[in-house]
């Protein structure tokens, strides 16, 4: 039976109309153990109202990365890059100013 890890950060930081954001999450040993997922929920803008359209928000990239630790070990961390899609639909919509990460791990 498959196990699943589920971490939930939540990030306030402001990302423009087409704008990324680079996130590195780590180190944690599950994020060289298995299968990884991650997920970007728009939370608000800077006006704490969403607007009258579509949120559009996705993970583009993200890729693991191993480095040195102490004691002969290894450090697993993810390089995850978050897009403010507001192009999609028109014009471009609001500046995104808090969301969510989900990232889950699958592991035998």
């Amino acid at each position: 039976m498959a196990n699943v890890t589920v971490f939930t950060n939540y990030f306030n930081v402001l990302i423009p109309p087409d704008g990324t954001q680079y996130i590195v999450l780590g180190p944690h040993p599950l994020f060289g153990a298995g299968a990884v997922t991650v997920t970007a929920q728009p939370l608000s803008f800077p006006d704490d109202a969403f607007p009258d359209f579509a949120v559009y928000v996705e993970v583009i990239q993200m890729a693991t990365r191993r480095g040195p630790a102490q004691f002969g070990e290894e450090d697993r961390f993810l390089d995850i890059v978050v897009r403010n899609n507001g192009h999609v639909g028109g014009e471009p919509s609001g500046v995104l100013a808090q969301f969510n990460l989900y990232t889950s791990v699958v592991t035998p």
